[in-house]
C-alpha cells in the first residue's frame, strides 16, 4: 500500500509540473518559434519551411524562458526566431534585462542555430504602442550591440484589417507575418541546410 501511494504522489508531481523533466525534440527544423499567443496561434501551413512552434498563448518574457530551459532539440535548428513581450508590457513590467537572459541561454544552449528576435507588433490599444516602441527600441539596441538578428515588422503590421480584436492577428495578419518569416528565412538560406 505504502509503495502504491508513492507511486500516486509521484504521479501527481510530475502531471502538476513539480518535476522538471526535458522535453527532447527529434529532427531537424529551419525555424523554431516561441512566444505568446501571437506566435502560438501562427499556421505553419503559411510558411515555405519546416517549422516548429512551441509558443504558448499568455506567455510573458520568464514563461518562455522557462520553457527553452526543458526543451532540448536532438539536432540544433537552423533559426530560433522569438517574438515575446506584449503580455509583459499588459502589466507593466517589460524588462530588457529579462529578455536578454532568455536570448543569451539560448545562443548558449543553440549556438549553431541563429536567433531572430522579432519586434513587439502593433495593438489598438489606447496607450499601448508607445510602450511598444520603447520596448521596441531597447530589444533593437541590444540585438545591435550584442549581435544577433533584430526583425523589424512594427511599421509593416499597423493596419487595423491585420487585428482581430486589436491585440491577435487575423488570417491577414499571419499572412503579412509570415510573408516576412519566409523572406528573411529564404535570404538567410536557412533552407538550403
Amino acid at each position: 500500500m505504502k509503495k502504491l501511494i508513492f507511486l500516486f504522489v509521484i504521479i501527481i508531481q510530475i502531471n502538476c509540473g513539480n518535476i522538471k523533466s526535458e522535453h527532447i525534440i527529434n529532427g531537424y527544423y529551419t525555424a523554431y518559434y516561441e512566444g505568446d499567443s501571437i506566435t502560438s496561434c501562427m499556421p505553419l501551413n503559411y510558411l515555405q519551411y519546416n517549422a516548429i512552434n512551441l509558443a504558448v498563448a499568455g506567455s510573458r518574457i520568464n514563461d518562455v524562458y522557462q520553457r527553452v530551459t526543458e526543451t532540448v532539440f536532438a539536432v540544433q535548428p537552423g533559426c530560433i526566431i522569438i517574438l515575446i513581450g506584449i503580455n509583459n508590457l499588459f502589466s507593466s513590467n517589460f524588462s530588457i534585462s529579462e529578455y536578454k537572459k532568455l536570448i543569451g541561454y539560448l545562443h548558449l544552449k543553440y549556438s549553431k542555430s541563429r536567433i531572430i528576435c522579432v519586434s513587439i507588433l502593433p495593438v489598438e490599444i489606447k496607450g499601448m504602442n508607445e510602450k511598444i516602441v520603447q520596448a521596441n527600441s531597447k530589444i533593437e539596441l541590444f540585438c545591435k550591440e550584442s549581435g544577433f538578428v533584430y526583425l523589424d515588422v512594427y511599421k509593416e503590421m499597423f493596419l487595423p484589417a491585420y487585428r482581430v480584436d486589436g491585440l491577435h492577428l487575423s488570417e491577414t495578419g499571419y499572412k503579412k507575418l509570415t510573408s516576412f518569416y519566409n523572406r528573411f528565412v529564404r535570404e538567410q538560406e536557412f533552407i538550403s541546410r
